[in-house]
């Protein structure tokens, strides 16, 4: 941020599970690692994001051993109860979704694209959070082919998305 802090998310494995973790550095030391994710199965592929107000925002994929899937998960810091917020599923269906990818834009809100696959097709999907409620979930992409690789930047009062789509026998951003 302007002040000098780094943000950083990162996965830990231990005993064949891994859960996303938070820590920060003030400019002097490093906070101790805290665990975001805390579930029972495997949380990781996290991104993380941070508002003007420099609060952090952390998305994951979670894997769901019940019905094998993987889902997006999402927790943010609540600096009126300096905690995290419980994490929320911004996902959870039978389908794969994964490699999910966080930015926050000029106004803060909260923006969320994931690889999502149905059908033998992979799809982009983009889901925002204003501040107190979530959007519906987005298909951004084409449909016509296998797109993957999102990647997402803050662009003002909104954001810009690329990834690459397999068409025919090329890959195409």
């Amino acid at each position: 941020d302007d002040q000098g802090h780094l943000f950083m998310a990162f996965f830990r494995n231990w005993n064949f599970k891994s859960d996303v973790y938070y820590t920060y550095f003030n400019g002097r030391y490093w906070s101790e690692p805290f665990n975001v994710s805390n579930m029972a199965e495997t949380s990781w592929l996290q991104d993380i994001a941070i508002t003007s107000q420099g609060v952090p925002i952390i998305v994951w994929e979670q894997f769901a051993s019940a019905n094998s899937s993987r889902d997006i998960y999402t927790s943010r810091f609540d600096p009126a109860t300096f905690s995290w917020t419980a994490p929320e599923a911004l996902t959870s269906t039978t389908m794969e979704e994964g490699h999910p990818k966080v930015a926050v834009d000029s106004q803060d809100v909260v923006h969320v694209v994931w690889e999502q696959s149905d059908a033998g097709l992979m799809e982009i999907v983009h889901r925002s959070f204003d501040g107190s409620t979530w959007s519906s979930p987005e298909v951004i992409s084409s449909g016509q082919g296998m797109s993957s690789e999102v990647a997402i930047a803050a662009a003002g009062a909104g954001v810009d998305c690329v990834w690459s789509d397999f068409e025919g026998a090329d890959f195409v951003v």
